[in-house]
């Protein structure tokens, strides 16, 4: 083989791979990195008063096209999101018969996140469900899901409510303007109750 036939070849070899390489970024950009449709379970360990753990299930169904690695649908309007929230009992699944199940609807978002906190005033913590997209939602909207002193569990719905960690002592607080400030959730009875707030460090 002549040596301008192996540039050539070598030309044809190079102009190929990058074509390839383009058509796979291509893709995987715009349709085989979309699974397709929603089924997705997220497991979440949280602890009662007792200090017993337990860990919470939340399993998604959607029949649209997602990207879950990117956190967004295929389409701009997917649709309603149904979710259900159990508590592990061994099983993928839930079973009505034998277990709580809370049942929400979401439209044109799913819960991409759950991250633990401590609004509590015991010693239980509790989970914020953190949808993948806040577009469409109120500002300060937030769902907490919580153990009760039964061991069920409760989802509180926080609307225009702000939570910090207002006195940096490593758990958060919710700000309840209608309660008068700062608060924590009493899980016996599921009301608010004053936060108390721990003086803050000051510098000389």
């Amino acid at each position: 083989m002549s040596q301008d036939s192996k540039k050539i070849l070598t030309r044809a070899l190079y102009i190929g791979a990058s074509l390839l390489f383009l058509a796979l970024l291509i893709g995987t950009e715009f349709y085989w990195r979309f699974d397709p449709k929603l089924h997705m379970i997220i497991r979440s360990p949280f602890r009662d008063t007792a200090k017993n753990e337990k860990t919470l299930i939340v399993l998604e169904e959607n029949s649209s096209a997602v990207d879950t690695a990117r956190r967004e649908f295929k389409s701009i309007h997917p649709g309603i999101t149904t979710v259900y929230l159990f508590l592990d009992a061994g099983k993928t699944l839930p079973d009505s018969s034998k277990q709580q199940i809370i049942m929400l609807q979401l439209t044109d978002k799913y819960l991409s996140e759950v991250r633990p906190l401590h609004i509590s005033s015991d010693s239980s913590t509790q989970l914020l469900l953190i949808p993948n997209t806040t577009q469409g939602l109120p500002a300060g909207s937030s769902k907490i899901v919580y153990l009760k002193n039964d061991s069920t569990i409760g989802l509180l719905q926080l609307s225009g409510l702000f939570i910090s960690d207002i006195d940096k002592d490593g758990s958060e607080e919710v700000n309840v303007p209608e309660k008068g400030g700062w608060m924590k959730l009493n899980t016996e009875t599921g009301d608010w109750v004053p936060a108390e707030l721990k003086p803050r460090k000051t510098t000389p």
